[in-house]
C-alpha cells in the first residue's frame, strides 16, 4: 500500500499577517470541522495519516500549541491544539455561521477598527460549505456520481505557506484562502511547486504586498507575476458591477468550470461591486471574462487566467477583494468547489449518499464513516475498484470499515 500518492488533492496555505516566524502545520480530520464530530469521537484515538488528503494554503491568526502523538505503532505525527476563540474567525459550536465568543477582531485588538474581522478571515467560510452537496438543479456538478460534497478520501490539510516546496509538492492542489502578505521568495517556491505538477488557485488579493490590514494594495513585481501566471498587469484597478462567463474549461484536464456551450448565456455570479486587476495574458489564457450581458461581445478584461508551467497549472482569479468579499465570493467558491468535486472524482474510492456522512480513509484501506445526523440512520454506498459496499450508520455513529 502506498501511503503518500502524489499529493494529497488540495491544501490550503497560512502566511502569517505581519511575520512569517509562527511557523507551523494544522492537520484536521475533514468530518471534525463540525460540532457533531467532536462531540461524538476523541480525535486523539484515531490516527491522522490518510491516504490522500486536502489542504489549503492560508494566512495566519491562530495560536498553537505542538503535542506529538502516537500512530498505532505506524508513526508520529503533529497534532495541534488551536486557540479558536482568539484568534479565529469562526466558532466550531456554530459553524453555520460567522460568530465567535468575546470580540470579533484578530490579536485580541478591540480598540483598533483595522484588526475587526473582514473579507480575509470571512474567506474560510468556504471550509464549512465543503461538506455540502451541490442542489439537484446546478448544471455545473459533473461526473457519473455526485461528488460535490467531499474531497478525495474527504481529507484536506491546511499548511503554512512557509512549508518548503519538496513538501509543497506532495499536494495536487493548493488553494489560497485568507490574508497573504506575497514575497518574492514565495513566488519562486510557489512556481517551482506548479512546475512540479501542482494546481496553484489563488485570487489577485494574494499578490498583494501589503503587510497592513488597511494598506494600500501593491501587487508583486511584474517578474513574477510573468512567470507563474504567464500576464503582465497594467496597473489598472477596475470597480465594476460585472459578473462572469467562462469561456473555457480549466488547463488541467481534470477541472471542469461551469460554462456555456454555444448560443450564449447571462453573466454568472453577479454579486454586486468588485475591484479586479487589470491583467494582459501573455502565455497564459483567459479562462473567464468579465461581463455584463447575454449577448457575446469582444472582451478586454480578464476574470480568471491560467498559464501552463512545466508539468502544473496556475490559476488567478484577477478580483484585488479577497474571496470572503461577499461580491467575488460565489465565483471563487464555484472555482474551489470544482477543485473538491474534480478530487474526488479523480479517486479510487468514492462515497454515495447524503452529505451528513463524513469520512475518512487511512492506510491499509481502513475507512471511518460518521453520521452526523441527530435523529436518523443513513445508509450510503461505497465504491472502490468496481467494488461496491452498502453501509447503515444510526444517528451519530462512528464506523470503520475495511475496503
Amino acid at each position: 500500500m502506498i501511503i503518500r500518492r502524489r499529493a494529497k488533492p488540495i491544501a490550503t496555505c497560512f502566511n502569517h499577517h505581519q511575520t512569517s516566524k509562527n511557523n507551523f502545520a494544522l492537520c484536521i480530520l475533514y468530518f471534525a470541522l463540525k460540532p457533531e464530530s467532536f462531540n461524538a469521537l476523541r480525535l486523539n484515538s484515531l490516527p491522522v495519516f490518510p491516504i490522500l488528503y486536502i489542504a489549503f494554503l492560508s494566512s495566519g491568526m491562530l495560536q498553537y500549541n505542538y503535542k506529538k502523538i502516537k500512530l498505532g505503532g505506524l508513526c508520529n505525527y503533529e497534532k495541534i491544539s488551536i486557540n479558536l476563540n482568539r484568534n479565529f474567525p469562526y466558532n466550531f459550536n456554530t459553524s453555520s455561521c460567522i460568530c465567535k465568543w468575546g470580540r470579533s477582531c484578530l490579536y485580541n485588538q478591540f480598540f483598533r477598527e483595522e484588526w475587526g474581522y473582514g473579507d480575509p478571515e470571512y474567506s474560510w467560510k468556504m471550509l464549512f460549505e465543503l461538506n455540502e452537496k451541490r442542489t439537484w438543479s446546478e448544471p455545473e456538478n459533473y461526473g457519473e456520481y455526485d461528488t460535490s460534497a467531499y474531497p478525495a478520501y474527504g481529507l484536506y490539510d491546511i499548511v503554512p505557506i512557509e512549508t518548503d516546496v519538496d513538501h509543497l509538492s506532495e499536494y495536487d492542489y493548493l488553494v489560497f484562502l485568507g490574508w497573504n502578505t506575497m514575497t518574492g521568495e514565495n513566488m519562486k517556491k510557489l512556481t517551482e511547486y506548479v512546475r512540479r505538477g501542482g494546481h496553484l488557485v489563488m485570487s489577485a488579493a494574494h499578490l498583494n504586498t501589503q503587510t497592513k490590514r488597511d494598506g494600500k494594495y501593491i501587487p508583486i513585481d511584474d517578474e513574477f507575476i510573468e512567470e507563474l501566471f504567464g500576464s503582465r498587469h497594467f496597473g489598472e484597478i477596475r470597480r465594476t458591477v460585472n459578473g462572469v462567463k467562462f469561456r473555457y474549461d480549466s488547463l488541467d484536464e481534470r477541472v471542469k468550470y461551469p460554462r456555456y456551450l454555444k448560443n450564449g448565456c447571462d453573466a454568472m455570479f453577479t454579486a454586486g461591486y468588485a475591484d479586479y486587476l487589470h491583467l494582459a495574458p501573455l502565455d497564459g489564457d483567459t479562462i473567464a471574462y468579465l461581463a455584463d450581458g447575454f449577448v457575446e461581445k469582444p472582451f478586454d478584461f480578464p476574470a480568471v487566467i491560467e498559464n501552463k508551467v512545466g508539468k502544473g497549472v496556475a490559476t488567478l482569479f484577477t478580483s484585488i477583494n479577497y474571496p470572503g468579499n461577499h461580491s467575488v465570493y460565489y465565483t471563487y467558491r464555484a472555482i474551489v468547489r470544482e477543485i473538491i468535486s474534480a478530487s474526488a472524482r479523480e479517486c479510487d474510492v468514492k462515497v454515495l449518499g447524503s452529505d451528513r456522512v463524513r469520512y475518512s480513509v487511512y492506510e491499509g484501506n481502513k475507512m471511518y464513516l460518521l453520521n452526523t445526523d441527530y435523529d436518523m440512520p443513513i445508509t450510503v454506498k461505497l465504491i472502490k475498484d468496481k467494488k461496491e459496499i452498502t453501509v447503515t450508520l444510526d444517528s451519530l455513529e462512528l464506523k470503520s470499515v475495511t475496503l
